[in-house]
């Protein structure tokens, strides 16, 4: 081997002991962010809220739809005793009243997921104030999601889940 090998063999294995070197010191706790979310009191009353605010939507979602059912089944009664203009017309507004319903479905699915955001951001963010102060206080250098799909754990210690401690801090405040 020449010099400029061996140079490069030493700075790698030196490189690479020292990054595991760091890795061994640091620290890392996990929580699992969906049973934090779901222990929270104002969970439940944003949950309530939006049962409340989903219900008005479908409500009106459902009266809309049985005004047109009325006004296509008076059509379908009456069309062979108006004019061809006067059915082509009577089409047009069913169709048009169809796309409206269509155009408000859609806007009622984006307001809802826009209320669940708006009504979560406060959560999430006291939540994550919450795991950033238990980091700090614990010396945690690493704090991952143990729960649900967005799990980035396969396994994990329970002298390092702090999921509770989160839940408990929060239940103080």
């Amino acid at each position: 081997m020449n010099i400029r090998t061996t140079l490069a063999f030493a700075v790698l294995f030196f490189v690479g002991f020292g990054t595991l070197t760091q890795a061994q010191n640091l620290k890392i706790g996990v929580v699992n962010y969906e049973k934090i979310v779901e222990e929270l009191p104002e969970t439940k009353e944003v949950r309530l809220q939006l049962e409340a605010f989903e219900k008005s939507l479908q409500d009106t979602l459902n009266m809309y739809q049985q005004t047109l059912t009325t006004e296509v089944e008076a059509f379908q009664a009456q069309q062979d005793m108006m004019t061809a203009e006067g059915k082509k017309q009577k089409q047009e507004e069913l169709q048009n009243q169809q796309q409206q319903l269509v155009m408000f479905r859609q806007s009622a699915n984006m307001r809802l997921q826009q209320k669940q955001r708006e009504l979560l951001q406060p959560i999430l963010q006291k939540i994550e104030a919450a795991i950033a102060k238990l980091a700090k206080e614990e010396g945690l250098d690493l704090v991952l999601n143990s729960g649900g799909a967005s799990s980035m754990v396969l396994h994990a210690a329970e002298k390092i889940d702090y999921t509770f401690r989160v839940i408990d801090g929060l239940k103080r405040q």
